[in-house]
């Protein structure tokens, strides 16, 4: 990936190890559709959005190509695992990258909870409601983030938050303006043809524009 500098670890986490193996087809249909995105924005700055950013491989991939295409752009990376932060930070001073990292996890609701999981893949540690041990974190909503970071638009959001993505999306479209909603989504949703996220998607203007794998790549209709 030009412009990209990262560490990996994929004996702890299996998108840096899809990656390490094969980093040209990891999220080939994905990564094509943020570029396109990126490359067609015109005017004012670029807005991604990384929920559940991992390692920070999708917001690394947008500002090496917004460098190359001289393209102003804001990216905010959401992630609240301190392991994943960590090797996320990492990755971004390794890139040089201009990208705001933003440590909590994000629902339907604001307040703390636990994050659990990730033994064996740092990419399934997740929020429970009511975990008695784990990583203690902040919780908040994506229109909260929003309003937070001086956010008016949003040209693409990845969304990938282990078992509350519909949660999430469904508060925001809730309670955030259509002028906040993405053009752009890309999100886990499984294998099958149709799900409660897609569901909630397309009756809120969305289509489906690709599918790959687990993953749907959608567009607002308006």
């Amino acid at each position: 990936m030009p412009g990209v500098q990262a560490r990996l670890y994929p004996r702890t986490n299996r998108c840096e190890k899809r990656v390490f193996a094969g980093q040209h087809i990891w999220d080939s249909l994905e990564r094509a559709a943020l570029i396109s995105a990126l490359e067609a924005k015109r005017g004012t700055a670029f807005v991604f959005l990384d929920i559940g950013a991992n390692v920070g491989l999708y917001s690394l991939i947008v500002a090496a190509k917004a460098g190359a295409l001289r393209k102003q752009v804001r990216i905010f990376a959401v992630e609240p695992d301190p392991t994943n932060r960590a090797r996320l930070g990492f990755n971004i001073k390794a890139s040089q990258a201009q990208i705001t990292v933003i440590p909590c996890a994000v629902s339907n609701r604001c307040g703390e909870g636990v994050m659990m999981g990730g033994a064996v893949n740092r990419g399934e540690v997740h929020l429970v409601e009511d975990g008695k041990a784990g990583e203690i974190t902040p919780v908040k909503t994506l229109h909260q983030i929003c309003k937070q970071q001086k956010i008016a638009g949003v040209d693409v959001m990845k969304l990938d938050i282990e078992g509350h993505d519909e949660r999430a999306l469904a508060a925001f479209f809730k309670t955030a303006p259509q002028s906040l909603w993405p053009k752009m989504l890309i999100l886990e949703t499984g294998r099958a043809a149709q799900t409660p996220l897609l569901d909630l998607c397309a009756g809120h203007g969305y289509t489906t524009l690709n599918r790959a794998g687990i993953n749907s790549i959608l567009t607002r209709n308006f």
